[in-house]
């Protein structure tokens, strides 16, 4: 199996959403080797039969060495690429056939040569039928719009398409959070950002891998957020170990529900690049949602060369196009200005430090509490202040402080 090969094979069982751009161009006999044709048609039958495309199902209806498997998906390959790898192995079956037609100076030109004119007609005629694919292997408007008709078609598992929240008026004004969205999470110090994201990563690991990336919280504080989350146990007893008989049942138990929760964290107080390098890592390993807390906070790549609003407005952009690129879900948290806390609602303005942040997002939620003095009550407004999918609103939750917790009124 060539290298393209390979790469091919790589970026369409790592994104199956390529499938049907990959298939306007190569056909299995574009393959060079056996082995590869086969995992390419197997992955071809999956996909006009509506099954997921991943190792295990390639595996077991090809008939293909899990191992071998294995080692076609190992390296970081993005599909974002997948128009050059296709060239390239265009490019090693046409030199291969040309060689062939050819058949080196002894066979063409010397005691068995053919006529020339026969040689260059076959050579004219090999090149006439390469079929130009391009760099970024478009598609066209018929073949997506069959694969969205054929979608609008089935019976919907759940109200929403996308990854549920937990909290289902939010999921029902953006569809849930999908794949290549770049979400951005506002909020004043203090209002719970932090607690609304560890929330949400907490429902979407129940179902998928999410990291979650703490630039502000020791993953120590978090996890005792979340047991206090989980098991109704006030977070202070937990932090003074106070804990009587029953409410230790209870932490218990809800170490059991973490024990099945698909959720990682890393606290490395991470450069810009080191935080894209990560999330590209943990996509190798299965994560397809990040949530990063929060953007202001991201080292940048050289200290003192950038403005802060010039270095958000980049670790954004980088964002975006990481979520984008890799198809995972980004959650990313960013401070508001102060003087949202001078409105009743916050608005998209507000956003610090970089209007580039509105730009980015495909939704923006900004969070407020009323402050009566040095207390914030605990009616929340978590305003959709956009949304690409559908209308923007407001969706009302309560905070439950001492268990780290929004709920949905």
């Amino acid at each position: 199996m060539t290298d393209n090969e390979r790469a091919v094979l790589s970026a369409l069982i790592k994104d199956p959403s390529i499938v049907n751009r990959v298939r306007a161009h190569l056909l299995p006999e574009d393959f060079a080797t056996l082995e590869a044709r086969s995992v390419y048609e197997t992955v071809l039958r999956a996909k006009d039969e509506n099954k997921d495309i991943d190792l295990a199902i390639v595996s077991m209806e090809g008939g293909a060495d899990h191992v071998k498997l294995l080692s076609i998906a190992e390296g970081f390959v993005s599909s974002s690429n997948i128009g050059f790898y296709c060239q390239g192995m265009q490019a090693e079956r046409v030199v291969k056939r040309l060689g062939s037609i050819v058949g080196g100076p002894e066979s063409a030109f010397g005691k068995n040569q053919r006529p020339y004119p026969k040689i260059l007609s076959q050579v004219e005629e090999e090149l006439a039928n390469m079929r130009p694919i391009p760099d970024s292997m478009a598609e066209s408007a018929s073949s997506v719009a069959q694969e969205v008709l054929a979608e609008s078609m089935e019976d919907a598992a759940w109200d929403v398409t996308g990854k549920q929240t937990g909290y289902p008026a939010l999921d029902f004004q953006t569809d849930g959070l999908h794949e290549n969205d770049y979400v951005v999470l506002g909020a004043r110090t203090s209002v719970g950002k932090s607690a609304l994201a560890l929330n949400i990563a907490t429902s979407i690991a129940a179902k998928e891998k999410v990291l979650f990336c703490s630039y502000e919280m020791p993953t120590k504080q978090l996890l005792i957020r979340l047991y206090s989350t989980l098991s109704s146990v006030d977070s202070m007893k937990i932090r003074k170990r106070q804990l009587s008989t029953a409410e230790k049942g209870d932490l218990r138990e809800a170490k059991e529900l973490i024990d099945d929760l698909k959720l990682e964290f890393s606290e490395d107080h991470a450069t810009t690049s080191r935080l894209i390098s990560n999330i590209e890592q943990a996509y190798e390993q299965g994560v397809r949602t990040v949530v990063v807390d929060y953007l202001q906070l991201v080292n940048p790549d050289r200290p003192g060369r950038l403005s802060a609003y010039e270095h958000v407005t980049d670790v954004s952009g980088r964002l975006r196009d990481t979520s984008k690129r890799l198809g995972v879900t980004i959650l990313a948290l960013s401070q508001l200005k102060r003087q949202s806390e001078d409105r009743g609602q916050p608005a998209l303005s507000d956003l610090r430090e970089s209007g580039a942040i509105e730009q980015d997002a495909d939704v923006v939620l900004l969070m407020h509490r009323r402050r009566e003095g040095d207390v914030l009550e605990a009616a929340t407004k978590l305003v959709v202040a956009k949304n690409r999918y559908g209308d923007i609103g407001t969706v009302r939750l309560r905070f439950e402080g001492a268990y780290s917790r929004f709920v949905a009124v």
